[in-house]
């Protein structure tokens, strides 16, 4: 599956994973950036807890409803939630 070409993609952004240690201590949570395409609203969230990715997803703060896809900030981002599905 590609990204559509309406989504803001920048391979020069920074690392996609960003990692923080838990209380178990040898685990460490993955996140991936989202932007939403119509508000720019960008977030964190655990690749493993998204949806398919081929199913609609909805901006938490204008709402809109696009594939899941479309919100991955970078290629790096998509590929990361690929390999939790």
């Amino acid at each position: 599956m590609s990204v559509s070409s309406g989504s803001t993609l920048d391979p020069r952004s920074p690392p996609t994973f960003l990692t923080r240690p838990t209380v178990q201590g040898d685990m460490v949570d993955a996140f991936v950036r989202l932007v939403c395409p119509e508000c720019g609203k960008e977030w964190q969230d655990n690749p493993a807890e998204l949806q398919d990715l081929r199913s609609n997803f909805s901006c938490p703060a204008c709402h809109a409803t696009r594939r899941l896809t479309e919100f991955m900030r970078t290629e790096r981002d998509l590929e990361a939630v690929r390999q939790f599905q």
